[in-house]
């Protein structure tokens, strides 16, 4: 029997349109829907901001955390949809409770300690504030001298050692930071910070980084999927 191939081309054709008018509404599909979850998660980023303009830190902090969550499962079903954008907003969601978390730290650590004079308070408040805007070499040297007036504050030595990380001084923070841990052993921050100074020593203590990195998460610090990636946790 003689192939007909002007007949078999033409179902071909036809074939191909069919799935291709039935895979584009599919893509529409998935489109809007991606459109609809992100628009969905930005509005919990505005509610997390507006709890914090308000002061309700606790909201705040469980609103960003379920941000992140919604994020990470956003990526891995959309992972090419404003990957940068989303990657951007989750670092910043992570950057405001961990500022919560520490903010709340230290109240309750004052709460139970004598209260910082005034002036120390508003110095280190500065400290934290230059930090934030990149002028590591200003907290520094504003830190240091902080820490002559207050030798034993944690709070001032979290700064410092920010500060210390922020110009390369990758041994100064470390020793900031473990200082911070002998006087207060259960300081989720200090456990935090230090697994990132660790890991960015020229011979990474990956054993170490991991036991701080367990610390900190029992002591109230959110989990950070990025350093769980890097310690294989």
């Amino acid at each position: 029997m003689k192939t007909d191939y002007r007949l078999y081309a033409s179902r071909i054709v036809t074939l191909f349109a069919l799935v291709a008018m039935t895979a584009v509404p599919s893509a529409i599909q998935a489109q809007d829907s991606a459109d609809r979850q992100f628009s969905a998660i930005s509005r919990l980023i505005e509610k997390a901001d507006q709890e914090l303009e308000v002061d309700r830190k606790q909201d705040a902090i469980r609103l960003y955390g379920a941000t992140i969550a919604a994020y990470r499962d956003f990526s891995e079903r959309f992972p090419e949809y404003q990957a940068e954008l989303v990657q951007f907003r989750v670092s910043y969601c992570r950057q405001q409770m961990m500022d919560l978390l520490a903010q709340k730290q230290t109240e309750a650590r004052e709460a139970a300690a004598p209260p910082l004079p005034p002036d120390v308070s508003k110095e280190i408040q500065h400290g934290s504030e230059l930090c934030r805007a990149g002028r590591f070499a200003e907290a520094k040297a504003a830190m240091e001298a902080l820490t002559g007036k207050t030798p034993e504050a944690p709070h001032t030595m979290l700064v410092l050692a920010t500060a210390r990380l922020g110009t390369g001084d990758l041994e100064g923070a470390r020793q900031q930071l473990q200082r911070v841990l002998e006087l207060d052993a259960d300081n989720g921050i200090a456990h935090y910070n230090l697994v990132q100074v660790l890991l960015r020593s020229p011979a990474p203590d990956y054993d170490a980084s991991r036991e701080h990195y367990r610390q900190a998460r029992r002591l109230g610090i959110p989990a950070d999927s990025d350093l769980e990636s890097v310690l294989d946790l």
